[in-house]
């Protein structure tokens, strides 16, 4: 059983994911969504699950940003960061996962695809090369 635990303002976010599937304490994922596609801001706790997602995209933890992903992280948070770290490092892993789960390549006026090229990583700018080719 792989275990993550994410400080925030009102207690720990605790994710437990197995062979079972994922399950989560301290936070109720599902109705701060709700409330943040009603126009409300996004609780400190789904902000402080959404920047672990970018923070691991960044460190190269794919295994713990699939959980992220299962546990209801938004790839789409802060703008495609998460994307962005993961092409910038070269994690072509990561940037498939992130890919599979919505992100944008676009986003951040294609940040992700020039990250990649800029720091000559081959395998993730073919790999965003052709998700834009095939979804556009």
């Amino acid at each position: 059983m792989e275990r993550i635990e994410i400080d925030c303002e009102g207690g720990p976010i605790v994710i437990e994911a197995d062979d079972d599937g994922v399950t989560i304490y301290g936070i109720d994922i599902e109705a701060e969504r709700a409330a943040e596609a009603l126009g409300f801001d996004p609780s400190p706790c789904l902000v402080a699950l959404d920047e672990a997602l970018a923070s691991r995209a960044r460190d190269g933890d794919a295994g713990v940003v699939e959980i992220l992903l299962a546990a209801g992280a938004d790839v789409h948070a802060d703008d495609g960061l998460a994307l962005k770290w993961a092409a910038e490092k070269g994690y072509a892993a990561i940037v498939e996962l992130l890919l599979a789960a919505g992100a944008d390549v676009h986003a951040r006026y294609n940040d992700a695809l020039g990250w990649a090229a800029r720091n000559y990583h081959a395998d993730v700018v073919q790999i965003l090369e052709d998700w834009i080719e095939e979804h556009g």
